[in-house]
């Protein structure tokens, strides 16, 4: 089974909210409100990483608004992390 097979695995037996780091930048890329958007689309796009900073800055607000989901499937503080850290520097 692929990476997305084992991330439903897990979020069904954990309970847990699965967020992807690589979804989570290509969306941050096109966000015309997100200030860091060009540096990131010109990360994406030269098969760059994207800076720590920017990666943890687009991660954390995710899981703010996964948290505050009234509606969240789970309610859950816990989150699946895929696609991070890419590197050892992002540790």
């Amino acid at each position: 089974a692929g990476k997305g097979t084992q991330s439903e695995r897990i979020v069904d037996t954990y309970k847990c909210v699965h967020l992807s780091v690589g979804d989570l930048l290509r969306t941050g890329a096109e966000k015309a409100d997100y200030e860091h958007a060009d540096l990131v689309k010109e990360c994406l796009v030269q098969g760059n990483i994207v800076p720590v900073a920017l990666s943890l800055g687009l991660l954390r607000i995710a899981m703010d608004e996964k948290a505050d989901e009234e509606d969240s499937e789970y309610g859950s503080r816990v989150f699946l992390v895929d696609g991070f850290p890419r590197n050892y520097d992002n540790v």
